[in-house]
């Protein structure tokens, strides 16, 4: 008898083969166009008896036939009686037939009026599949649903005188012909008074089905070769009960064996097991740890101030938390000093007898550790006519403080000469000069020299084409960010802006933070040919070149100015496939650090509650990368809560090992147990 190798499932649930056959390519035609030959031959390969298939059950008696498989009555070996539909040569061989076969099967089992098979094995050579007989036909039913030509087996024979030795053997046994088979003469004469068995229902009139299996498996012609309609087989069908010998019998009482005792040791030994693991787990206190109590001690070292606290700004494991503790480091604060004479634009005769200065402050954010800054060109790199306005502007204000020009007549002054004048360097041919420089996390207007780091404008857009410009810093090993080119942001979709921005009035003395908010996109449009969107909200006028962030921490734009506002809010969003575009004007690539990586890992294990790896993950990386202040204060908030929760590095590092082997013994105990029963089934 055939090994058993399919899979027992409650009713209802699929199976999936233990041995694996390469599939076809491409979909699987309904019904694939085969050779009249082939069908033929699998129509003369299901007619009459032929050889009983292999399987795990004893197969009592031939229910029906179709031109791809047979139905067979069988019992398995608990005496439970069932029905099984196989698929014969050659069907079997054709890989569309075997898919189809599979998918009739679950189909049939899925349908909300359908039935479910106990028994299936679609890999072996000749796939099976099994149904309760107490259920009805379910083997006719499956065939039927493959929308072949099934005929059935007469039940009702012809009765005959009973022998009481063994049946008499057929004169010859039957050749195949090429048109209908003739019936053989001599065929044996069945026993009287057949049992009565639950697939018996078969003979009966069941409901004809018509299911297209899920997958539109192939179904074969009906029609023989000569063109002639099949019909029912005239030979006399296999009677396994014309024999006196017993074909059925009891199971035999499994004999016992060591392995019993075997399987009993080794189940003892999980149990033994499983303790330890729970005593080892719940006896850490006694490896030094210490019971959850009252912290005993200070945090070491002096708490870091990283300007932007993102368990501050929100909820401390929120994903909002989240996404700014990963990008937030990368966030620059930009000044911009620019130096310039006014001059008539006839003449070139200078309007102010100095030199006029004037500043901008606003947000970029690190695309690389190298110093890269990505901002808004209209910052650090402003156009001739917006550069002349802004220093008419500051000249009017001068004016007023000197009492030669009423305040309220400035901003007819600026409108009056913002036509006439010209805004140029020291040399009337010349540009102004330009002077960036740049902070991390808390930014001050008076900063010493040691806190800014001087900056260069690399490349900018004009405003139709995007209005990004990039800057280098003359710093490296820095923060970055990653960009997300190609993020499609939607209406009504929630992004998280970040940026700078002060309360203080005096702004040559004011300290700018970053600030965040979740905020919703309004509407999406185009500025000059550049795509945008519009936000609902903004955070302050020093935002604009500040960050657009999803949920993961990635850079999905950056913050820029609306000029169809009179208030031209800090409200439009330019998308990161533009800045991606401007980065590869400059020969720059957007990319992370090695300490980047760790930094992502690191909080990874903190927001995922693993202290101990987020403090040794945390504490690399502000020991590598001294500019990301996050990363020391994420360290020290998890040593702060691992003192809180009564654990610590050195106890959780010691028992991993001991948990490790202790899990280890019990995977192999449980791969012992496993296989010692499953040989004792398949001997048994």
């Amino acid at each position: 008898m055939k090994t058993f190798t399919g899979k027992r499932l409650h009713s209802g649930d699929p199976v999936r083969p233990v041995r694996s056959r390469p599939r076809s390519q491409g979909p699987i035609p309904c019904r694939p166009n085969v050779s009249a030959t082939y069908v033929g031959s699998a129509r003369r390969s299901s007619r009459g008896v032929g050889m009983q298939p292999e399987g795990p059950y004893r197969f009592t008696h031939l229910l029906g036939t179709c031109p791809v498989g047979k139905a067979w009555a069988a019992i398995d070996p608990q005496g439970r009686f069932l029905t099984v539909a196989v698929l014969e040569a050659p069907a079997a061989g054709d890989v569309r037939w075997r898919d189809a076969f599979q998918a009739a099967a679950n189909a049939l089992a899925d349908a909300p009026d359908g039935q479910p098979y106990v028994y299936a094995d679609f890999a072996a050579d000749s796939p099976w599949v099994a149904y309760s007989a107490e259920r009805g036909p379910g083997a006719e039913r499956f065939l039927r649903s493959l929308g072949v030509d099934y005929q059935r087996v007469p039940t009702d024979l012809k009765s005959s005188t009973p022998v009481s030795g063994a049946a008499a053997p057929v004169s010859g046994s039957p050749a195949p012909v090429s048109g209908s088979p003739a019936p053989v003469s001599g065929s044996p004469a069945p026993v009287s008074g057949l049992p009565h068995v639950p697939w018996g229902m078969a003979a009966g009139s069941a409901p004809e089905q018509r299911t297209s299996p899920a997958s539109d498996g192939p179904a074969f012609d009906s029609r023989s070769n000569d063109g002639q309609t099949a019909g029912p087989s005239s030979t006399t069908p296999y009677d396994s009960f014309s024999s006196p010998a017993r074909r059925i019998k009891p199971s035999a009482r499994p004999k016992r064996h060591r392995r019993q005792w075997i399987a009993v040791a080794l189940v003892l030994l999980l149990v033994v097991t499983g303790g330890a693991v729970g005593l080892a787990y719940w006896s850490r206190d006694d490896a030094g740890s210490g019971a959850a109590g009252p912290p005993t001690a200070f945090p070491a070292g002096e708490p870091v101030d990283p300007g932007m606290r993102p368990w501050e700004a929100f909820p401390p494991y929120s994903v909002q938390a989240r996404s700014l503790a990963v990008a937030a480091p990368s966030l620059v604060f930009l000044e911009v000093v620019v130096t310039g004479y006014l001059r008539d634009g006839t003449t070139g005769t200078p309007l102010r007898s100095g030199a006029v200065t004037f500043k901008r402050r606003c947000s970029g954010f690190l695309v690389s550790p190298d110093g890269h800054v990505v901002t808004s060109g209209g910052c650090v790199s402003p156009t001739e006519e917006s550069a002349r306005q802004v220093a008419l502007e500051s000249v009017a204000q001068s004016l007023v403080r000197e009492k030669k020009l009423p305040a309220n007549q400035a901003e007819s002054y600026v409108r009056s000469n913002l036509p006439k004048t010209r805004f140029t360097g020291a040399d009337p041919a010349t540009e102004p000069t330009t002077q960036v420089t740049g902070q991390l996390h808390d930014a001050r207007t008076d900063a010493g020299e040691g806190q800014l780091i001087p900056g260069q404008v690399v490349r900018s857009q004009p405003v139709g084409a995007g209005n990004a410009a990039l800057v280098k810093l003359a710093r490296d090993n820095l923060p970055s960010v990653e960009l997300d080119g190609s993020a499609a942001l939607q209406p009504a979709s929630p992004v998280l802006i970040v940026g700078y921005d002060t309360g203080d009035t005096d702004t040559r003395t004011a300290t700018y933070a970053a600030r965040a908010r979740l905020v919703t996109v309004a509407d999406t449009a185009s500025r000059g040919t550049s795509p945008i969107h519009r936000l609902n909200s903004d955070i302050g006028r020093a935002s604009y070149g500040g960050l657009v962030l999803d949920p993961s921490g990635r850079a999905v734009g950056m913050l820029d100015y609306d000029e169809s506002r009179p208030d031209r809010a800090i409200r439009v969003v330019l998308p990161a496939s533009v800045l991606l575009g401007l980065l590869s004007e400059a020969g720059v690539g957007n990319r992370l650090g090695d300490t980047d990586r760790l930094y992502r890992d690191g909080l990874d294990a903190y927001f995922a509650g693993d202290e101990a790896a987020a403090i040794e993950q945390l504490d690399r990386v502000a020991a590598a990368a001294p500019a990301n202040l996050l990363a020391r204060a994420y360290q020290q908030n998890a040593l702060e809560r691992q003192q809180l929760e009564g654990t610590s590095p050195s106890a959780s590092t010691g028992l991993s090992p001991l948990l490790l082997g202790l899990v280890g013994a019990l995977v192999v105990a449980l791969i012992l147990v496993v296989v010692a029963l499953r040989r004792r089934r398949i001997g048994g």
